[in-house]
């Protein structure tokens, strides 16, 4: 029972509409003002603590499945529009879709928002290092093992690069 004191418990829904700010009209990016993980993404706990269901969800997935009425498929993303909106905090439905994995990813891609490449916080080199690569394995220059000691990274890394599986 709750104290006289105490304050109800306010739904995930009343949370959500608190910390979005719509100021920008109904067109605008709808950005999260609340706490972000550590990627940018709007999130906030939902769940009750008496029988240990809390989960942090995404700000925007939450927002989407306000929107649809019901709650995302199986292995299904709140994916923001490419060209429309680059805003990971945006919780705009009408920014927003319900898409798989791979669309999502796909989406980046076209975006230029993807963190592949020499993008991602943990690449070693950079799109001119990758063609110096292929290029100095192509002319014969060295083997796999000797580019990979020239440029700082295991052989591995050299081996998938000139067979184009990975810096495509």
């Amino acid at each position: 029972m709750l104290s006289p004191m105490a304050k109800p418990a306010r739904s995930p829904s009343d949370r959500l509409a608190e910390n979005i700010d719509r100021s920008g009209g109904p067109d605008a990016c709808w950005p999260w003002i609340g706490t972000l993980s550590p990627t940018g993404y709007g999130q906030l706990t939902v769940g009750s603590r008496s029988d240990g269901t809390r989960r942090n969800v995404l700000a925007s997935r939450l927002a989407l499945e306000l929107h649809l009425g019901r709650q995302l498929f199986e292995g299904m993303e709140a994916c923001h529009k490419p060209g429309i909106c680059h805003n990971r905090a945006c919780c705009n439905h009408a920014h927003l879709y319900e898409g798989t994995p791979v669309e999502n990813q796909s989406d980046r891609l076209l975006d230029g928002t993807s963190n592949r490449g020499e993008r991602s916080g943990a690449a070693k080199l950079n799109n001119g290092s990758v063609s110096a690569i292929r290029c100095l394995y192509a002319l014969g220059v060295g083997t796999q093992t000797y580019l990979a000691s020239l440029f700082g990274i295991h052989n591995s890394t050299v081996s998938v690069i000139v067979n184009r599986k990975t810096w495509a």
